[in-house]
């Protein structure tokens, strides 16, 4: 590519001094281009070699040989909206959005007429979030092609993101001049009406829809809907007449429920809510809507029972269970009143319907776990792991859960393939956690040097990762490796966790490693105050340290107690039966 750029520049020296003379030079205020530049056949030639010589490069992905030669282009014509338009979107591409922006202009002052180069920079003022640029340049090119009804909608949706609805509804006019009466137009018109507070419009525009399709029950349905705020009573006579062809309607049924409530006649209204919702040929869909329409009464007057008959009869008309979503808003429901046990069975049913409900699995977890329910947990982990072999949550519990079942391979293949779901989205403490773990499974399986290769990862994602700290330096202690680097450990962990009987034992032994007798024996004994981290090892701790202390009375007391949880530690025996302390 280097030697083709060389002989470029070798043929613009020779044939291009007259085009050079119309280039601008630094400095010189920018002048109005002519709308095609006159070029001699050799200039020509030479313009498409480039052109077509940069769009090869483009596709090869070389931007930088690319944009070398679209700028050759240029000095060759610099009118050329072909070039302006590809270096704007190589200027994208690199993020000079100043430049992109301007060669986009200088696309359209070369092509004026040319309708998709205002829509690029038309498109690039909206992704550059300047609403009032866009909509200049949309309303040029809405009066320049007014037939380009993409043009038109597009307006349209820059007025509504800038409530500027009567512009909608004059832009929307316009449209039904060319075209004539739609849907869309009337819909869109209807809803602008609606945003300018003017009610009786927007059923007008509706109305002409009902009136041209008659047989659409739904824009009758819409009107209904319309005048629910405004007159009641011919909203109510919409819905009874579109029920007498549809009687299963369920906008038109339940609206009309919602007249009785609004009317003060409750026991009509609830009724007819039953009806509804026992209705086998209404949507779960739409009683699931109808579930949460009601949330606001119960947690007004909190009638529970009636929540719960409520759902009842929804779940019990439904024969199809095609939507988990219901289960899901009964099962949320029944968490609120602190029926846990009640809303497992229904999360089930909801994850049986839909396996994808990652919500419901997640939830079920979680409450197994209160109830160490490791069955329960792998089965759905498993379930989740596969459907979802990115999710790094599934991967976690499952770890977990192998571990406590002892499965320590499994625990460890799995989070091992956890690492490759690690993201900036998830919490750096659990991935931190994970790799604890870990490194604790790698351990128990004697292969130090993997256990501390992922405390070590562990402690980048969380330096204040408590256990790993406790952890790492105890098995550095038992290597009897890297003291002061396990004593700055332990002790960081215990000056945080100061009640945490066992950091307070990982530190007193290291200490006692170092022959910090005396300060060993002050944390030995922060230890023994936790009555739960009395296990034999550690009360052997206290034990050697004690010996070393001078005081051997209560240093077998501390070895006997161990000798009681393990009576099969031979050098324990030894220890107390000589007075001293044996190194192991």
């Amino acid at each position: 590519m280097r030697h083709t750029l060389l002989l470029l520049a070798f043929i613009c020296a020779a044939i291009l001094p007259q085009a050079a003379l119309h280039a601008q030079q630094p400095g010189q205020a920018e002048q109005p281009q002519a709308a095609h530049a006159q070029l001699t056949p050799q200039q020509r030639q030479l313009f498409d070699y480039c052109f077509l010589e940069a769009e090869r490069q483009k596709q090869k992905n070389e931007l930088s040989a690319a944009y070398h030669l679209f700028d050759y282009c240029l000095h060759i014509d610099s009118t050329s909206a072909a070039v302006w338009n590809e270096l704007s979107f190589l200027y994208i591409y690199i993020k000079e959005n100043d430049k992109a922006l301007h060669a986009m202009k200088k696309a359209v002052e070369c092509a004026p007429d040319d309708f998709w180069l205002r829509m690029n920079l038309a498109k690039f003022h909206m992704a550059s979030r300047d609403t009032e640029n866009a909509i200049r340049e949309m309303e040029n090119i809405a009066r320049l092609f007014p037939e380009k009804i993409e043009a038109q909608m597009t307006l349209i949706a820059l007025y509504e993101q800038t409530n500027r609805f009567d512009k909608v509804i004059e832009t929307l006019d316009t449209l039904e001049e060319k075209r004539g009466t739609s849907p869309e137009t009337s819909i869109e018109k209807a809803k602008a009406y609606i945003y300018l507070q003017q009610p009786g419009k927007a059923a007008d525009e509706i109305r002409k829809l009902a009136e041209l399709y008659p047989e659409e029950t739904d824009y009758r349905i819409l009107l209904g809907n319309i005048l629910m705020d405004t007159d009641e009573e011919e909203a109510v006579k919409i819905y009874r007449e579109v029920l007498q062809s549809d009687p299963d309607n369920e906008v038109a049924l339940y609206n009309i429920a919602l007249y009785h409530k609004h009317a003060g006649q409750t026991e009509l209204y609830n009724r007819e809510c039953d009806s509804i919702l026992t209705n086998s040929k209404i949507s779960t869909a739409f009683k699931s809507e109808m579930m949460k329409s009601f949330f606001p009464d119960w947690q007004a007057d909190k009638d529970t029972l009636k929540m719960i008959y409520r759902f009842d009869l929804a779940l019990g008309a439904d024969e199809r269970e095609d939507d988990a979503m219901i289960y899901m808003l009964y099962a949320s429901f029944l968490l609120q009143i602190d029926k846990a046990a009640e809303a497992m069975p229904v999360m089930e049913k909801a994850l049986e319907i839909d396996p994808q409900q990652t919500p419901a699995r997640l939830q079920l977890i979680s409450l197994y776990a209160q109830r160490n329910d490791a069955a329960n947990i792998t089965r759905l982990c498993e379930d989740g792991v596969r459907l979802h072999p990115d999710m790094f949550q599934f991967y976690f519990y499952l770890g977990i859960s192998y571990y406590q079942q002892e499965r320590i391979d499994e625990a460890i293949a799995t989070c091992e393939k956890a690492k490759s779901t690690f993201t900036s989205d998830i919490r750096t403490e659990a991935i931190s956690e994970l790799l604890g773990m870990l490194g604790d499974l790698y351990h128990q399986k004697g292969d130090d040097g993997k256990a501390f290769e992922n405390y070590d990862l562990a402690l980048e994602y969380d330096s204040d990762n408590y256990l790993v700290l406790n952890n790492y330096a105890y098995f550095l202690s038992l290597k009897e490796t890297e003291l002061e680097r396990a004593a700055d450990m332990a002790k960081k962990a215990v000056d945080a966790n100061p009640d945490n009987g066992t950091y307070a034992d990982t530190y007193a032994w290291i200490l006692f490693l170092q022959k910090n007798y005396g300060l060993a024996k002050e944390y030995i004994d922060k230890a023994m105050l936790d009555e739960s981290c009395k296990t034999s090892d550690v009360l052997e701790h206290a034990g050697d340290i004690y010996i070393m202390n001078n005081d051997k009375e209560q240093a077998l007391e501390y070895w006997r107690q161990a000798a009681e949880q393990d009576s099969d530690n031979k050098t324990l025996q030894k220890k107390i039966k000589r007075k001293k302390y044996i190194r192991q």
